[in-house]
């Protein structure tokens, strides 16, 4: 089976994570800085202006990376693997795993919250929410329960997470770079059911999770 692990790492971030397994796949780093590893493959990649934007296309579109992968476990650059991929997907049978959000369980709430740390504009993040809402999701009436939060996903490569991954893309050309906002969106559009790693970014015994000192942002 051909598995890819994949992260990225623009601008002034945090130094990159060493995996603490690399057992059965393939794991690649895009960047634009001088890095090096002996465990991941970097790829260098010219200095991108926006280094949000350019990590969010490459988070989102691991099909088009990889045409060739099964499957590929996309990890924020602050995380380290410790679960071999191979168990994480027999383990994991949904097409898309991703975390819980540890604090909300709406994207009413989260777009408040982006706007109060100042990771989008308010008048973006708000029209954005609108539109959502506008079709049916997080409504007053049909409350969301779940909210993902997108540091680490595994996912399939099946048709059905192509066309996921193109729609996800679509809502970030379109409204802002916090995919928080738009994942849950897409997949409850396309009915796709997303599973669920267990615990946190803190608990979760699959990988290690470090914050980042150095937040990079753009809108």
């Amino acid at each position: 089976m051909n598995l890819i692990v994949y992260t990225a790492a623009f601008g002034n971030t945090d130094p990159l994570q060493e995996p603490e397994t690399t057992a059965g796949a393939r794991f690649v780093c895009f960047t634009d800085q001088p890095l090096t590893s002996k465990q991941w493959e970097i790829v260098r990649m010219p200095r991108q202006e926006a280094p949000t934007r350019a990590s969010r296309v490459l988070k989102l579109n691991p099909h088009r990376l990889f045409p060739g992968a099964d499957a590929s476990l996309w990890m924020d650059a602050c995380f380290s693997l410790r679960t071999p991929v191979e168990q994480l997907l027999a383990q994991y049978p949904e097409s898309i795993t991703a975390f819980l959000h540890r604090d909300r369980s709406r994207i009413v709430d989260e777009a408040h919250e982006i706007a109060r740390i100042g990771k989008a504009k308010p008048v973006a993040v708000f029209r954005q929410l609108a539109t959502y809402q506008a079709a049916g999701f997080d409504t007053a009436e049909n409350p969301m329960r779940a909210l993902s939060c997108n540091g680490v996903i595994l996912r399939r490569h099946t048709p059905e997470i192509a066309a996921l991954n193109e729609a996800w893309t679509r809502e970030i050309e379109q409204h802002t770079l916090r995919d928080q906002m738009s994942l849950d969106y897409v997949a409850w559009r396309q009915g796709v059911t997303i599973g669920r790693w267990p615990g946190t970014h803190a608990t979760c015994p699959h990988f290690e999770h470090r914050y980042f000192k150095r937040p990079v942002n753009d809108f």
